[in-house]
């Protein structure tokens, strides 16, 4: 068996990194994935737990969360239907169980709290407002 260096490991898991954050709203496909680091795929799954201390599968499924995490948090009128399918979810209730295994929280909680967040700013504004045209 072909044994990389050290550093030559990390730029092959590197790219592959790369190239799942860049699709997160594909299916993933391990051989896809093993060929962007050019090792077979047996290879990668322990090249990648070597390097990342998880597997490929758990690693992408991670990001795929964190990723409609940012899409939730930078837009409260986000659907989470619309953003359930869009990343390959059955339904909104799967990627509802699968966030909150994976982040804890439920996906409606994040909203809520950005919510709040919101009002909250535009309380402040409008409180700002009032003060500075009321002197």
């Amino acid at each position: 068996m072909l044994e990389y260096s050290l550093i030559d490991a990390h730029r092959r898991v590197d790219r592959a990194l790369s190239y799942m954050r860049e699709h997160t709203t594909e299916p993933f496909n391990l051989k896809q994935v093993s060929a962007v680091a050019a090792v077979s795929p047996d290879y990668f799954i322990r090249l990648f737990r070597k390097v990342v201390g998880t597997t490929p599968g758990l690693y992408f499924r991670r990001e795929k969360l964190l990723e409609i995490d940012r899409r939730l948090q930078s837009d409260p009128e986000a659907n989470l239907t619309s953003l359930a399918f869009a990343f390959g979810y059955s339904s909104s209730s799967v990627l509802t169980r699968e966030y909150k295994t994976f982040l804890g929280t439920l996906p409606r909680a994040c909203k809520s709290l950005l919510q709040e967040r919101a009002v909250a700013e535009a309380r402040s504004m409008d409180d700002k407002s009032s003060s500075i045209s009321g002197k």
